[in-house]
């Protein structure tokens, strides 16, 4: 757990579920479940351990979630997101403190390649990198420059390809 007055970023517990959906609701409305992201988390759990929230005193105001998902070689990676900022907290490094903490985390705890949709202007300062075309599909539409990895230069990225999917399982936190 870190503090950067006032601010407070810690693991995510299961029993504030209700208010990061709250959150999420209210950072994206009710379109972010037709999302072709949103597919890949669809019958899934994400990984509570890997996922952390930002309080401020004590209203949560961010989130950021990983999630299990597999290629088509059956290689685990992580699809990072969604992350959630409060409306009234954005643009304030909140998200990129969020976001790098729980990477960090990812890295520590041997996950080697993380994935997202989003804007690579933004992620690029975590070290991501638009997936070269071609190499790994969603199950559904999505701008290709938007697919993003992290493979904190170890490479391994490169031997992941093909179609992604979810991993379902039964255990939140290993």
């Amino acid at each position: 757990m870190n503090n950067y007055n006032n601010l407070t970023i810690k693991r995510e517990e299961k029993k504030e579920d209700p208010l990061i959906r709250d959150l999420l609701s209210s950072a994206f409305g009710p379109g972010r479940f037709a999302k072709t992201a949103y597919r890949l988390r669809e019958n899934a759990l994400h990984y509570t351990n890997l996922s952390f929230v930002c309080y401020k005193d004590n209203l949560l105001i961010g989130s950021v979630r990983y999630w299990p998902i597999l290629s088509d070689d059956d290689k685990e990676l992580l699809l990072l997101g969604p992350v959630a900022i409060h409306p009234s907290c954005r643009g304030h490094g909140i998200g990129y403190k969020l976001i790098n903490e729980s990477i960090n985390h990812c890295r520590d705890n041997g996950h080697s390649v993380l994935i997202l949709v989003g804007d690579l202007a933004y992620y690029s300062k975590l070290n991501f990198s638009i997936v070269p075309r071609g190499q790994i599909k969603f199950p559904g539409p999505v701008d290709p420059q938007r697919i993003l990895y992290n493979d904190f230069g170890t490479g391994e990225f490169n031997k992941i390809i093909g179609n992604l999917r979810p991993y379902v399982k039964k255990i939140v936190d290993l």
